[in-house]
């Protein structure tokens, strides 16, 4: 995985916020699993597979996430 921290323009330090994270980890790990079914996996389904047989459920889906980047934002934000 990678990490990508921005600039601070404020004083806040990527690094205070990337413990902070790494501290709750399971906590967002957890939203993220619930906001990939439900914002992504129709999607999946509908546009990115090549058939109707290729479809997964949302368990098969957030079992194939493999999050490759994080970038942390000076306000605190972040993507992965």
């Amino acid at each position: 995985m990678e990490l990508w921290l921005s600039e601070p323009d404020d004083g806040v330090s990527g690094l205070t916020v990337t413990k902070a994270l790494w501290d709750d980890q399971p906590t967002w790990t957890e939203r993220v699993q619930q906001y990939v079914p439900d914002e992504l996996l129709e999607l999946k389904n509908r546009e990115w597979s090549e058939s109707e047989d290729n479809t997964v459920t949302a368990e098969e889906f957030t079992d194939r996430m493999d999050p490759k980047t994080v970038t942390i934002e000076h306000d605190g934000g972040y993507t992965s």
